[in-house]
């Protein structure tokens, strides 16, 4: 590893370990210097945001979660695994809700949530690059669907909803697809969500949690420095 892709692998899992446990508001760029082990002012040579910092571990996460849905879910229709990936996503938060806050602040934080956009956008057309989903729509559902996280599901992290998690997965995927595709179709995709998820969380939540939720980040330039995220080895 290059001698500055390996600091900024430091200040990355720094950053994590003190944003989970401080807040990222509470967390100062002195801190993540300190316990990287930097002087505070190379700090700046590698990030000149406390931001950037949380969205290059955002993006380093979804892709790795991504990755390791997609190997594990034997699907290529993306409007079926939209709602899969958050019913999981959900469910995994639910069981480990150290990290509720950082999503939080990525839905709240007006400079994070329009980047977390084209993540997730180049996340799915990199996945689905070879199918014949209309980019444009993918691009709307995206837009959408950030939307309705930063106020649905915020609120229901928050404790401020008085619904279920499934009830606001399922409102959410509706509120996202509306337009999109036929209402019959988003029905029978929630239905069909519920079955998928619970087969992943039979058969790999322990892995998961095992081998890739808290594992170290390592720092890498095809996804953190690229406009087109280069995921899964290419």
């Amino acid at each position: 590893m290059k001698k500055g892709d390996e600091i900024r692998t430091r200040i990355l899992n720094a950053a994590e370990k003190l944003f989970t446990e401080k807040g990222f508001d509470n967390t100062t760029t002195r801190d993540i210097a300190q316990n990287s082990d930097l002087q505070h002012g190379n700090l700046y040579y590698y990030y000149k945001r406390k931001d950037d910092i949380l969205l290059d571990i955002l993006k380093l996460r979804m892709v790795s979660m991504f990755k390791f849905l997609g190997d594990r879910i034997e699907s290529d229709d993306l409007f079926l695994m939209y709602p899969v990936f958050l019913r999981i996503f959900v469910d995994i938060f639910m069981i480990k809700p150290e990290r509720i806050g950082l999503f939080i602040v990525s839905m709240t934080n007006n400079y994070l949530r329009d980047r977390v956009i084209d993540v997730y956008f180049q996340v799915y057309d990199f996945h689905f690059n070879n199918t014949s989903y209309d980019k444009e729509k993918i691009y709307i559902a995206t837009i959408a669907t950030v939307g309705l996280q930063s106020t649905l599901l915020v609120k229901f992290f928050r404790g401020e909803l008085d619904m279920s998690k499934d009830e606001v997965c399922t409102l959410i995927t509706k509120k996202t697809y509306a337009g999109i595709i036929p209402e019959s179709l988003i029905d029978e995709y929630n239905e069909k969500s519920v079955i998928v998820k619970n087969k992943f969380f039979e058969k790999n939540i322990s892995e998961y949690f095992k081998t890739l939720s808290y594992s170290p980040l390592v720092y890498d330039k095809r996804i953190c420095a690229n406009k087109k995220i280069g995921i899964w080895g290419q």
